[in-house]
């Protein structure tokens, strides 16, 4: 009187007597609306806890991405009103006029070592 072995789950009230006894053996339950069993329920909390994890990392990540907008839109403001200055100040083309000292300085620097150098050799040869 063996029926078909059938191993998912659902009712085995049609199964022969081995089978049922098979099936209970294997972890099934007899009767599909028997309660869970304790692996039962800790899978499917397992499964809500990784559910909600993956909110959370989603939530996360939106955040990141709208402090990284905000702080690339903090930086190009910061960049707008630093050169709106300079142009108030310097007048236009402010960055090559500020180019333009930083390499008279350095040239003036480089000819005021050169002088310094020079003058140190010269009282060496005269005996000062």
């Amino acid at each position: 009187m063996r029926q078909s072995k059938r191993h998912d789950r659902g009712n085995i009230v049609n199964l022969g007597e081995e089978d049922r006894d098979e099936r209970i053996e294997e972890g099934d339950l007899p009767f599909a609306d028997a309660p869970a069993t304790a692996s039962e329920i800790a899978l499917r909390e397992l499964a809500e806890e990784k559910e909600k994890l993956r909110r959370e990392v989603a939530l996360l990540r939106y955040r990141l991405a709208s402090i990284a907008e905000d702080k690339a839109a903090s930086i190009s403001s910061s960049a707008m009103a630093l050169d709106r200055t300079a142009r108030n100040q310097l007048g236009e083309f402010p960055w090559l006029k500020l180019a333009a000292a930083f390499g008279a300085v350095f040239v003036a620097t480089h000819l005021l070592r050169l002088a310094l150098i020079e003058a140190t050799f010269d009282a060496g040869r005269r005996g000062f």
